[in-house]
């Protein structure tokens, strides 16, 4: 459905996807939700029983997820998290996060807030942004990897303790949010940092824009570059919008987590999936080359920039 309204819409889908996701919309679409939501909460005290399911990338799930962990821990209700975001869950309801990540989920006593009720929950009830030290921690309380994560995290790294430095460049559809960044920016990132790099320094990759990883090989041809890609994807289709299957685009999206973390630094492009990296660690330096549309005022992107300003 996507791919047929962009290719009508031509040079004005950005402009539509602007309009669709704006504030005054969303909290709209959210509105309609307040009935459910208070039926819901109403049979499940004790309980915050939540499913993070509208579509959207892997790094943004696990932000709002970690909102919801931080409202249960306030109100002192037991979480019961979950996520069957269609563009990751093996099957319908099938909850994703408790595959990729070592936390069982808390029976609930009742339905999820989902679809708009969870949405009236994200817009009307949890914070908006939470101190980025409060995330790591709860990141680190409820996402350690999976067994399934930690062993193909050990076959990527190939017995390396780490990488010497990780990069993250998200193109395709990120010039939503972001508008378009060139390469250039890039690359005099990386020259800048190429004084506190061995000779032949050990980078992990992770891109969605088959130019920039050519060029970048081509430039820094004396390096070792690793990535980690499950499936092939025609050029200019986001990776998480595209045909791979639910679990293959699950999987390689955590496991990108981990291991753009896995180096001292980070240089990177704005985007939920390397923000989500730094608060998986929080050694991890990060370099961030560009801000979004908005700013960079959203969560966790203002608090990852934030650490950066800090030194």
């Amino acid at each position: 459905m996507n791919g047929r309204v962009k290719s009508f819409l031509g040079p004005a889908y950005p402009f539509y996807i602007r309009m669709k996701t704006s504030e005054t919309v969303r909290d709209l679409t959210a509105a309609i939700g307040l009935p459910a939501y208070r039926r819901r909460r109403h049979a499940n005290p004790g309980v915050l029983a939540v499913d993070v399911d509208a579509r959207m990338g892997l790094g943004a799930t696990i932000a709002k997820a970690l909102l919801f962990h931080a409202l249960a821990e306030d109100q002192g209700l037991r979480p019961a998290i979950i996520s069957s975001n269609p563009l990751y869950a093996g099957a319908p309801g099938e909850d994703l996060l408790s595959r990729y990540f070592d936390r069982p989920v808390a029976a609930s006593a009742g339905p999820s807030l989902s679809g708009r009720s969870y949405l009236w929950a994200l817009r009307k009830v949890a914070q908006t942004h939470i101190p980025y030290e409060r995330a790591a921690t709860l990141f680190t309380q409820h996402f350690q990897p999976s067994a399934l994560v930690k062993e193909t995290i050990a076959a990527v790294m190939a017995g390396r303790d780490r990488f010497d430095l990780s990069i993250h460049f998200r193109g395709t559809d990120k010039f939503l949010e972001s508008g378009r960044v060139n390469v250039d920016g890039l690359l005099r990132q990386i020259d800048r940092t190429l004084p506190s790099l061995p000779a032949r320094a050990q980078i992990f990759l992770a891109t969605d824009d088959a130019s920039c990883e050519a060029a970048l090989r081509l430039r820094y041809a004396n390096m070792s570059f690793t990535t980690y890609n499950l499936d092939d994807v025609p050029t200019g289709v986001p990776r998480h919008f595209s045909a791979m299957s639910p679990q293959n685009k699950a999987l390689e999206a955590v496991v990108n987590i981990f291991l753009l973390a896995s180096a001292p630094r980070c240089i990177r492009t704005s985007s939920y999936l390397s923000a989500i990296s730094k608060i998986s660690r929080s050694n991890l330096k990060t370099v961030t080359i560009n801000k979004t549309l908005s700013g960079s005022t959203g969560f966790p992107e203002r608090q990852v920039i934030g650490t950066e300003a800090d030194g």
